[in-house]
Parts: C-alpha cells; sequence; structure tokens
C-alpha cells in the first residue's frame, strides 16, 4: 500500500528536552539499550479482552499466570479458562487450544466473541484437532470445515492418479509431516528441498512444486485446483503439542538444574541478562570446579521424582561492599551448609521497579544430600553420590538426604534461617558502622511488638500491607493491572509515609514544648515555695528532697534528650562535608545571633529627657555597638548565603529527602530510652509537686487558723497574718454559703406558683391526663432531637463515605463493605423512626386539643379555681421558710464577694512590706478625723476586714474606724507617704537595672 509521509524531527524529545546524536543513533539502530525496543513495545500494546477456552463445567482458580508471551500473541491463564491477548495469531490460537484439551479435556466452552470464535476453528481445522464445543452450531460449523479440508484432500489425490495414468509419470505421494520421528532434534522446522515457487499466486496454488510437477500443471489446462499439497496438520499439532508440555513443564517448576546454574551464573542463554559480579562454590573434585557439571549430574542420576536441588536467594545490603557482602553469604553457609555441595552467584543489577536502586541479591544452589564421613574422605563418582543411601555400607549407596528439608519440622527450621540471616546481616552491619538492622519478623508482629512497647510512631510507619510479588516478566510490562495496582500502592505508601513522618514530627514537638514547659512551671513553683517561711519546716523535708532530685534528673535529660529540629540537623550533618558543616554550622549561628541582638535592641527603652547627660550618651553608645555588630553579621550571612543555597538545593532532592528522613527517623528510634525516662520523670514530678504544695499550705493554714483563734486579744497584724485569715475565711463562708444554697434550692422545689397551682388543679380535674400529655409532650421533643441529630449525623457520614474510593487489591475490603451495610442499616432504623415521631405528634395534638376543650367549660373552669386556691393555701408556710432562707444567702453571697476582693488588695500590700517588718491596728472615733487621739483599739474580725479594706482602697480612714500603720519598734507611720516613697524606690530599682 502506497503512504506519504514525510517529518522532519529537531534533536528533541516532545517535551523539549535535548536528544544526544549517538543516542538517537543507536535508537535507530535498535543497539545497545534499545536492542528488542519494539519487540518490548509490541508485548506492552497486547490487551486481553476476555476472549478464552474454558472447561465445559465451570472452572474457577485465584491462580493467575502467564503461560506464553511472544509479538504474534500471549497466552495466559486466568483462573477462569485459558485466555489469549486481542489479535493473536492463528499459530498462538492453536498452542491455546493443545493448552486447554491438557488442562481440561477434550469438550471446550469458548468465551469471546464471534471473530474470535471463527479463528478458533480455523485454528482447531488446520491442526486437525479432536476437540469438541459446548455449543452446537461451532460443532456443527468445525465439522464442515474439516469436511471440506478432507474433500480438498481426496480430489488432489483423484486428479493425481488421473494424471498418473494420462501421462505414465509417477507424481510422488507427499507423506503427512509428523508420522515419523525427523531424525534430528523435535523443535527443528522441517528443511525443504529446492522447489518452484508460484510466489504470484498466478495459477491458485500457493503450494510448492517440483519441476516436473510444475510441468505436469501446464500441460493440464484443466481446472489447476489444488493439483498437489502437503498435509501439514499433523505437523503442526505436533510442534503445538510440544511447545504446549514445555509450557505445562516451566509453569509447574519443572527447571533443569543445570538450565537453572546457567541462569543464576548467567552463562549460555542467560548471558544476556548480565548482572552476575561474583561466583563461588563448594564441589566435588569431579565436578571440576564446574557448577553446571555438577547439576547436569543432579539431573541425570536423581531419582526421577526427587530434588535435583535447592535454591536459596536473598538480599544483600547496598551500603557494604562485595567483600562486605560476602562476610553474609559465608557466615550464612558456614551456619547452615557447610556440609553440603553448593554454588552460588551475587547478582548486582537496577531493578524493574525500584526507581533506578541497585538490587543486590545472592542466588545459592545446594543439593540435599548432607556430606557424610565417607563422601569427605572417599568422594562417591557421580552415579554412586545421588543413590539412595546405604546406612549400613555407605560406599554403597549416595549421601542421605537431610530430614531438615524434607522432614516434619521444615518449617520450623526455615523460620530459624531466616532469623539467623536477619541477625548475621545486623551484625556484619554494626560491624562497618552502618546504623541500620533488619527484622525477619513480618509487618503485623512487628506492629504488634512497637504497641507494646508504646512506641506509636513506629507503629504507624508498620501498620500496613506488605507488598505482592509480581516476578520480572509482569513487572516488565508496564501496563499490566497488577504493575498498575503495584505502582499506585507504593505511590499510596509514599504519600502514607509522609503523612507519618509530618504527624510523628508535630507529636514530637507538641512533647517538646510540653516538657519544656512542665520543666518551667516545675522551677516557678518551686521559687515560690522556697519564698515561703514554711517551706524550711522539717515536717515538708523530705518531700522537698525527692522533688529537688527528681527535678535534676528532668533538667538533665532535658538537656541531653534529641528533639526531632535536633535529629534533623544531625541527619543533615551525616550528609554534609566537613567545608559544607562548617558553613552550615557558621551561618546558623550567626542567623542566631543575629536574632537574639535584634530582639535585644527593640527591648531597648527609647531615650527620656529625665535621664542625666551621662545615662543618655551610654545608652546612646550601646545602640551605636548594636547597629554595628547587625551589619556585620548581616554581611556574614549574606556572604555564606549562596554555599547555604546550593546545600539546600541538593537536600531537597527526592532521593536525598528520603534519606534525610530516613535517618531523622533512626536517630529519633535511637533515642527514644531517652524520651521514655524524661516521660517517667515528669509523670512522677506530676505527683510530688501537688503533695508538696499541700503540705506547705497545710502548714500555712494551720498557723492562720491560730491568727483567728486569738483575734479577741490580738490588735496589731501584719499583712501576711491578715493574708491568712482571709484565706480561712473565704473557705468558711463559701462552704456555709454552698449548704444555705443547697437547703434554698431544695425548698424551692416545694414551693408552688400560682401557674403551677392552676396546672396542678386542671391536670387533677382530668384525672391526671395533663400530666401524662406533658410526659409524652417531653418524649416527642426528646425524640426530634435526636431525630435531627441522628438526621445529620447520617448525611454527614453518607457525604465522607462517597468521597472514600473503593479499595483496591492491596487495600482491605472488609471495613468498606461492613461500613456500607452500616449506612444501610442506619437509614431504615432512621426512616422507621421519624415515621413513628410523625404518628406520635398527631395523637398528641388531638388529646391535647380535647382535654383544653374540657377544661374550658364554665363548670370546669369552676371546679380548676377552687382547686387552685387551696393547693397555694396550703404551700404559704414553705414559701415563707423559702424567702427567710434566699435573704440568708444572699447575705453569705456578699460577703464571699467581698473576702474575695480583698485578697487581691493584701496580695499587692505583702509584696510592698517585704521584710520590713510593718503591722497594722485599727481604731474606733466617734468622728472620721485621723487626728483624734480619744479612739479605743478594735478586736475580732471587724478589725481584720478594716485593714483589708484600707489596703485594698490605699486609704487610712474605712467605715468608723482609723487604719494606723506600724513600723517594728511601734513607731506609727503615715500610710500616703510610705506609698509614695514606695513608688519612688520602686522606680529607682528600674531605672538601675536599665542602666
Amino acid at each position: 500500500m502506497a503512504c506519504y509521509h514525510f517529518a522532519m524531527k529537531l534533536d528533541q524529545r516532545p517535551d523539549k528536552t535535548p536528544v544526544a546524536a549517538a543516542t538517537h543513533l543507536d535508537y535507530i539502530n535498535r543497539v545497545g539499550k534499545f536492542k528488542n525496543i519494539d519487540f518490548r513495545h509490541a508485548i506492552e500494546a497486547q490487551q486481553f479482552r476476555g476472549n478464552m477456552l474454558c472447561p465445559k463445567e465451570t472452572h474457577n482458580s485465584e491462580t493467575v499466570k502467564r503461560l506464553y508471551q511472544s509479538v504474534y500473541g500471549s497466552i495466559m491463564d486466568n483462573g477462569i479458562g485459558i485466555e489469549s491477548s486481542d489479535d493473536a495469531s492463528v499459530e498462538t490460537l492453536q498452542i491455546a487450544l493443545v493448552l486447554a484439551m491438557k488442562q481440561y479435556g477434550s469438550t471446550l466452552n469458548v468465551q469471546g466473541d464471534i471473530a474470535y470464535k471463527a479463528r478458533v476453528l480455523v485454528a482447531a481445522s488446520e491442526m486437525d484437532l479432536p476437540v469438541k464445543f459446548t455449543e452446537e452450531a461451532m460443532n456443527t460449523q468445525y465439522r464442515k470445515l474439516q469436511e471440506d479440508i478432507e474433500n480438498g484432500r481426496r480430489i488432489a489425490r483423484e486428479r493425481r492418479a488421473e494424471a498418473e495414468k494420462r501421462t505414465g509419470i509417477h507424481i510422488p505421494n507427499l507423506e503427512p509431516v509428523g508420522k515419523q520421528r525427523p531424525p534430528r532434534r523435535s523443535d527443528r522446522l522441517q528443511i525443504l528441498s529446492q522447489c518452484c515457487l508460484d510466489a504470484e499466486h498466478k495459477q491458485r496454488t500457493g503450494v510448492l512444486l517440483q519441476g516436473d510437477d510444475a510441468a505436469i500443471m501446464e500441460y493440464d489446462k484443466k481446472d489447476k485446483y489444488c493439483a498437489m499439497r502437503r498435509s501439514l496438520s499433523r505437523g503442526i499439532r505436533v510442534k503445538a503439542e510440544k511447545i504446549a508440555d514445555e509450557i505445562l513443564r516451566r509453569s509447574a517448576g519443572g527447571v533443569s538444574a543445570a538450565s537453572h546454574v546457567n541462569y543464576i551464573n548467567r552463562t549460555e542463554n542467560y548471558a544476556a541478562k548480565g548482572g552476575c559480579i561474583f561466583t563461588a562454590n563448594h564441589l566435588p573434585k569431579w565436578a571440576d570446579g564446574s557448577a553446571r557439571k555438577f547439576f547436569q549430574a543432579a539431573d541425570e542420576y536423581e531419582r526421577a521424582n526427587g530434588t535435583r536441588y535447592r535454591e536459596i536467594e536473598f538480599a544483600l545490603p547496598n551500603e557494604l561492599t562485595l567483600e562486605q557482602q560476602r562476610e553474609i553469604i559465608d557466615t550464612f553457609i558456614d551456619h547452615h551448609l557447610k556440609d553440603y555441595y553448593y554454588a552460588y552467584a551475587v547478582h548486582d543489577k537496577i531493578g524493574a521497579m525500584s526507581n533506578g536502586e541497585r538490587n543486590t541479591h545472592v542466588h545459592i544452589m545446594f543439593s540435599e544430600r548432607r556430606l557424610d564421613d565417607y563422601e569427605k574422605s572417599h568422594e562417591r563418582e557421580p552415579k554412586h553420590f545421588f543413590k539412595q543411601a546405604n546406612r549400613k555400607q555407605p560406599e554403597r549407596g549416595g549421601c542421605m538426604k537431610d530430614e531438615k528439608w524434607n522432614g516434619r519440622n521444615r518449617m520450623e527450621y526455615l523460620c530459624k534461617m531466616r532469623e539467623d540471616f536477619a541477625k548475621i546481616q545486623n551484625d556484619v552491619l554494626a560491624k562497618y558502622g552502618i546504623d541500620q538492622t533488619v527484622d525477619h519478623r513480618s509487618l503485623r508482629a512487628q506492629y504488634i511488638d512497637a504497641i507494646k512497647k508504646s512506641n506509636f510512631q513506629l507503629a504507624r510507619t508498620l501498620d500496613r500491607l506488605p507488598e505482592q510479588h509480581i516476578g520480572p516478566i509482569a513487572a516488565a510490562n508496564k501496563k499490566s493491572q497488577k504493575v498498575i495496582d503495584l505502582l499506585a500502592y507504593r505511590a499510596y505508601k509514599l504519600e502514607k509515609s509522609q503523612l507519618i513522618y509530618v504527624a510523628n514530627k508535630l507529636e514530637n514537638e507538641i512533647e517538646e514544648a510540653s516538657c519544656k514547659q512542665e520543666k518551667d512551671t516545675v522551677l516557678q513553683d518551686m521559687s515560690r515555695l522556697e519564698q515561703a517561711e514554711k517551706f524550711k519546716l522539717p515536717s515538708v523535708g523530705d518531700l522537698k528532697k525527692q522533688v529537688l532530685d527528681k527535678l535534676h534528673e528532668i533538667v538533665a535529660l532535658n538537656n541531653i534528650v534529641i528533639w526531632h529540629s535536633q535529629a534533623e540537623m544531625m541527619a543533615q550533618e551525616k550528609y554534609l562535608t566537613i567545608e559544607e558543616r562548617i558553613a552550615y554550622r557558621s551561618y546558623n549561628k550567626c542567623l542566631t545571633d543575629k536574632a537574639e541582638l535584634e530582639s535585644l535592641r527593640r527591648s531597648m527603652p527609647k531615650q527620656s529627657d529625665s535621664w542625666s547627660e551621662e545615662t543618655a550618651k551610654n545608652h546612646h553608645a550601646i545602640l551605636i555597638n548594636m547597629d554595628a555588630d547587625l551589619q556585620q553579621l548581616t554581611a556574614s550571612i549574606e556572604a555564606l548565603a549562596p554555599k547555604i543555597r546550593a546545600i539546600e538545593q541538593r537536600l531537597s532532592k527526592p532521593k536525598m529527602k528520603s534519606l534525610l528522613q530516613a535517618e531523622t527517623e533512626r536517630i529519633m528510634q535511637n533515642d527514644l530510652p531517652q524520651r521514655e525516662r524524661l516521660n517517667a520523670a515528669n509523670e512522677e514530678m506530676r505527683k510530688l509537686m501537688p503533695k508538696l504544695k499541700e503540705a506547705v499550705s497545710s502548714e500555712i493554714e494551720q498557723d492562720a487558723l491560730r491568727i483567728i483563734h486569738q483575734n479577741d486579744e490580738k490588735t496589731r497584724f501584719t499583712a501576711k497574718e491578715i493574708a491568712a485569715y482571709l484565706k480561712q475565711a473565704y473557705i468558711l463562708y463559701a462552704k456555709e454559703y454552698k449548704i444555705q444554697q443547697r437547703q434554698a434550692d431544695k425548698l424551692a422545689k416545694s414551693v408552688i406558683s400560682v401557674d403551677r397551682a392552676t396546672f396542678i388543679a386542671r391536670n387533677l380535674y382530668v384525672k391526671g391526663a395533663f400530666k401524662k400529655l406533658r410526659a409524652d409532650k417531653r418524649s416527642l421533643e426528646k425524640e426530634k432531637r435526636e431525630l435531627s441529630m441522628l438526621r445529620r449525623d447520617y448525611e454527614k457520614r453518607v457525604t465522607l463515605f462517597r468521597s472514600v474510593q473503593k479499595p483496591k487489591w492491596y487495600q482491605d475490603g472488609t471495613p468498606y463493605r461492613a461500613k456500607e451495610q452500616e449506612l444501610a442499616s442506619q437509614r431504615e432504623m432512621l426512616l422507621a423512626r421519624e415515621k413513628a415521631y410523625q404518628e406520635a405528634e398527631t395523637t398528641c395534638s388531638a388529646t391535647e386539643h380535647e382535654l383544653n376543650a374540657k377544661c374550658d367549660t364554665s363548670a370546669g373552669k369552676k371546679k380548676i379555681a377552687e382547686i387552685t386556691q387551696g393547693i397555694l393555701r396550703k404551700n404559704k408556710s414553705v414559701a415563707e421558710q423559702y424567702h427567710i432562707a434566699s435573704q440568708k444567702t444572699s447575705k453569705l453571697y456578699a460577703k464571699v464577694k467581698k473576702i474575695q476582693g480583698l485578697q487581691v488588695g493584701i496580695r499587692r500590700q505583702i509584696v510592698q512590706d517585704g521584710q520590713k517588718g510593718i503591722s497594722y491596728t485599727s481604731i474606733c472615733v466617734e468622728e472620721k478625723s485621723r487626728h483624734q487621739a480619744n479612739g479605743r483599739p478594735q478586736f475580732g474580725e471587724q478589725c481584720v476586714l478594716d485593714i483589708a479594706q484600707a489596703m485594698k482602697s490605699r486609704r487610712n480612714m474605712v467605715g468608723g474606724g482609723v487604719v494606723i500603720r506600724l513600723d517594728a519598734d511601734g513607731e506609727e507611720l503615715d500610710f500616703e507617704a510610705i506609698d509614695q516613697t514606695d513608688r519612688e524606690a520602686e522606680l529607682e530599682k528600674s531605672e538601675r537595672l536599665m542602666r
């Protein structure tokens, strides 16, 4: 077909990125990394849309296997039947037919479109396959095709015989291919002799002919229809059966030991795979150091159903060199395969789905036969070594197969090997200073262990499903559903891990802030307690020592615990060079110094006119020095900024970011014991501190009670004594107020108002129907609120559920289905309750209307009025008692509020008095003048309250008395003058601190 196409392309990809000329030349020549790229693209483009061969009866299995793959079509066992890719060739369909007959029998159920069924009939007829179909129409068509083929053959034979009779020339009868076994390998194509070919199909034969045969056909001017043809149906079937047998054998795992050793050593047919970087073995002398020779002998001499070899494959850490990796292999072999013949190969390649990371691993092939003493000293010949063991005469038999590979406890030994391999790898990693470990346990077991140890941050990371292994063939097909699902799961895990990292970081920052706040709070509490006089009493000595010891421990732990921000900095420094590390530390130090200096600069007071000249000069000099230091720090930061940007750009790359996060989590995990100790210390401190406060407070309260009892005789009080009294008085009056309030509330319940008395009378008139109606209405109102809440909750849950995607194969679908069923049940319940509510509301309204009509009659109104008056007369005494109790409660409340207000002033006065020894007294006078000297001292509670009121209002005259301030010697002090002096002293102290 002629087709015009012309294009000119630049040396760019569609996304405008440049392409090297040499690379593009390799691409168009299909060499190097582009070798077989067309084959890979053809495989990736294949699709499976349900064209398959199924058994007569329903067959369903969870096993899905790719059986055959080529550019002409692929075959897979999807668990229901043998499925072929779309547009598979006839040859591919023939292989699929033979596979299906070998697995399901001669009767097949063909599922797919009409075109697929027609191609299946053609493929079966070309092999002359003895197959039946479940659809009778297909059987009819198949028989018709077979009859046409047979008629063609019969006509060809008759015309050949007629030509021989007419010309007298013998025309050879070509036997169908495949009846006799060819002398060479069965999988080679027949080599045809040189023949004349009607390549242009001028004679419509399309067959291979000898020269004489072609001349006969030219002589015969009649119908040239199939004068002679080869019957290839038998040969096609034999070839398809052999391919099918090979496919089934490989699918069942029947790979020869010699072939597998070629695979792991990347030799012969597997050399193109590459990636083998080291091989080693322990073999008998007759093997000449060749693992292939040894395992070929296993293929030949091991019994038919015997295990020819076993293989152990495990990953090796990329952080180690090959020599260090070999230590892991050699140690493992020394523990488990020391007395066996084995061969191993180390592979190092880029994984198909590893995002460019190396996948270093080792394959160890070994014989199950344990070397006995006779083998170690004499070394049996191959045919004897693989014989059945003879316990009595070891020289007449082979080495015995070890029971640990096939016995009842083989799974137990496998678990032991897994655990030992993890220990070996961790030991080697630790030996070379790599702070990483592996764990042989399942993710679920590790998750449970983390929960038990209260390591919830690690538990979040372990709460995931393991990946499903899909194999290298499936991994190469990027359009495979398994690959798509696995990549989606990895993206899901990556997103989840990022969220977990952020959550752990926030949780740790909150924990850090909480621990520091607790430490500061304890330090402040201890500072206040140490100022109290009672803190030095022997009764609180033991508690004080315990608290101080625990406080010292908390402070020390706060200094050594590594928090998340510190762990991130430590992780960054691990991946920095020495020069980068110095630059980074200098940059951070400059930033910290600049922030501190700016904060100090902002806190400096502005120059005041009241300052002296010297003070103003010093203040100006300090500001100039600060500005110079800030300029110098800014210059240093700007000089280091380019290096820091380059460092941060390198550290922000996805791979490096992942390494930094992993290192941060590792540091946090290693520091977990220190954080646990700090949390335990804080918990103990939270228990000890209230006990210490209570002990100190108890001593102060006892002293205050003694002061209260001495009020009848005592006339002078310090501010601290008055504060202690007010505290105790507040407690006593508040307690009495609460008792009186409860008594008033109790009486209030018995007081009957006019409205309530009227309701009671109406209810009595209708024999309790109103009370029942009110109860029903309350129930309906409650039901209405509950239904409203349930409706909102249901709609919210439905909205949330609709926003959730259905789980994929790697996610557990049980919670999704359970949630769906739960919502359906909730909807049914909600609808039923709403219907019942509507019916009850209608009934309640009708009943209320009927009762109101009955009470609104003239007889009803008269009777209800009589009952109401009687109720109010009986309740009169209770109403009077409630009025008296309410008045007492109001008075007590006023007194409590007054004492509460006085406590504010007394706290201020305590600070002002300090340790000056100042005391106070109150004198009653007839006239409100502080100069009268004929007053008398006050005693008792009123004296203390007057003094406290004077301290609050800062006046010496209160009520009907004068409050006098006395020094330590009893000399009278002027309230206003002393207060002014205190204010000036405080101002002078502030100025001194500023300078």
